[in-house]
């Protein structure tokens, strides 16, 4: 019995030094530490907010602006955006009048050794690649001048060439359904020429046909077809003209089809007939 109340005896100052040993308070300490670290993570990791701390709900609240954000407006794309038809008409007569008069012949004068060599090769594709590449330069330039609409409708007008898309042009009403058909004509064993039908505008001095034409003795000319102001829709009959880079000139009317056309052409090219009118520019 003495040895028990011993060992009991020893038990208990056993236990009571170790909830008094400092380790273990340490141990105790370190877990709240461990407990206040994890915590102020935790609030470090939310938005922090000077002055009174409030509760979520409505520190939200008191984040959200008294006036509510307005949404910015979507501009509206190319597609959606209209000309009316007298600005439309007004904008394609610009265009097809520098193109007629004057890129299709600076274009020949630029190109002049290319453009005898597809004649003489009767290669189409490659005409009509020089003359639909004129007249997107002739479209892109006219765009370029009208960029005053497309602010009026809210788009943005700060457009260079690299930037007009051929969705923009068709929105201008310039796109490539103005060249309606293309094809090389020979005109006789020496004499080629690559004439293009141009979509028919009913404006005056616009033309209907073009051509360009080579042969050794004239050398590369440029002809067109062209609306007579206040005849042409009532009799029918176009002016067969010539245009240059320095002069342009008429020699005289004839119906408004291809085959009038051509042997217009045969006249000026074969048989050399000179223009009734000619005038410097």
């Amino acid at each position: 019995m003495k040895k028990l109340g011993l060992l009991f005896l020893l038990s208990c100052l056993i236990f009571t030094f170790w909830g008094c040993h400092p380790q273990n308070n340490i141990e105790h300490e370190e877990d709240d530490i461990a407990g206040i670290e994890l915590e102020e993570l935790t609030r470090l990791d939310r938005p922090q907010r000077q002055g009174t701390v409030q509760e979520p709900d409505e520190a939200e609240v008191l984040e959200t602006p008294d006036e509510p954000e307005l949404e910015e407006e979507e501009e509206p794309e190319p597609e959606d955006f209209f000309l009316d038809e007298e600005t439309i008409s007004s904008i394609q007569h610009d265009a097809r009048y520098w193109f007629e008069q004057f890129v299709v012949a600076d274009m020949v004068d630029a190109l002049g050794d290319e453009i005898t060599e597809s004649l003489r090769r009767s290669e189409e594709r490659f005409l009509l690649n020089d003359v639909l590449m004129a007249w997107h330069f002739t479209a892109d330039i006219i765009i370029l001048e009208n960029l005053h609409l497309l602010e009026e409708a809210g788009l943005d007008a700060d457009l260079g060439r690299d930037d007009i898309t051929d969705e923009l042009r068709v929105t201008f009403g310039l796109g490539d359904d103005h060249i309606v058909d293309s094809w090389v004509e020979v005109i006789d064993e020496n004499t080629n020429a690559f004439i293009f039908q141009l979509y028919d505008l009913v404006i005056p001095r616009t033309s209907i046909y073009m051509a360009i034409a080579y042969n050794d003795v004239a050398g590369l000319r440029i002809f067109t077809l062209e609306d007579i102001e206040g005849v042409s829709r009532r009799t029918g009959e176009f002016m067969f003209c010539f245009v240059a880079i320095d002069s342009r000139g008429s020699f005289y009317a004839i119906e408004g089809n291809r085959e009038a056309f051509i042997l217009a052409i045969y006249d000026a090219m074969v048989n050399l007939t000179e223009p009734a009118v000619t005038q410097r520019r």
